[in-house]
């Protein structure tokens, strides 16, 4: 039988190290404590998508959450391997191929409703870390790419912070600042992206 409890712990514990890598570099000049918040939150991203994959092909080939509860699905399949392409493919409609849109809640929930019943709670789990997941995916995208699609999309998450639209504002900037809360923003995103994890693993949201 799959089992999400070493899918859980090793994201549990790559967040905590990059917790602790932003908690390091508080003090640090402005640039580097900058460039050091991107690559965090680019490495968040990459550990979120990692674990939201491997935690929904264990599911759907019929893994029991981690307090032993087992989700509600419509298609079962035999192999975690069967269940990868079971969602890759759309349910057989699509080439293998065609990525899968992780830290897109909209999209990934009417994907993984290809093998879970709509009102299971891993999908409420998915549904209530939707912001987090777009500001993520967002910022990462812009980090990465730095381009007018990217720029577009990483305002929306600007105009959230700041309330207008400010294209001065980097990536780095946009991380480092506590415009909305008691800490930073790029720590802000590493907590959501353990609570999205923790909830999608126990089918709970909190």
């Amino acid at each position: 039988m799959p089992n999400l409890a070493p899918d859980w712990k090793f994201l549990l514990a790559t967040l905590s190290k990059i917790e602790g890598l932003i908690d390091d570099v508080v003090t640090d000049t402005p640039p580097r404590r900058k460039i050091i918040n991107e690559l965090a939150l680019v490495r968040v991203a990459i550990a979120l998508e990692n674990f939201l994959s491997r935690a929904s092909y264990k599911i759907v080939a019929g893994a029991a959450l981690l307090d032993g509860t087992v989700p509600v699905l419509t298609h079962r399949t035999a192999t975690i391997s069967a269940a990868e392409t079971h969602l890759k493919t759309r349910g057989g409609t699509l080439p293998r191929d065609r990525p899968i849109p992780w830290l897109d809640a909209a999209e990934l929930i009417d994907i993984l409703k290809l093998a879970l019943a709509p009102n299971d709670p891993c999908l409420a789990a998915i549904r209530a870390g939707g912001v987090p997941l777009a500001q993520i995916r967002k910022v990462r995208n812009h980090v990465a790419h730095s381009n007018r699609t990217s720029r577009t999309a990483f305002q929306q998450v600007v105009r959230q912070v700041y309330g207008s639209t400010l294209n001065a504002i980097t990536p780095g900037t946009l991380l480092v600042t506590s415009r909305n809360g008691p800490r930073p923003l790029g720590k802000t995103l590493v907590i959501s992206a353990r609570v999205l994890g923790q909830n999608y693993c126990k089918g709970i949201v909190t």
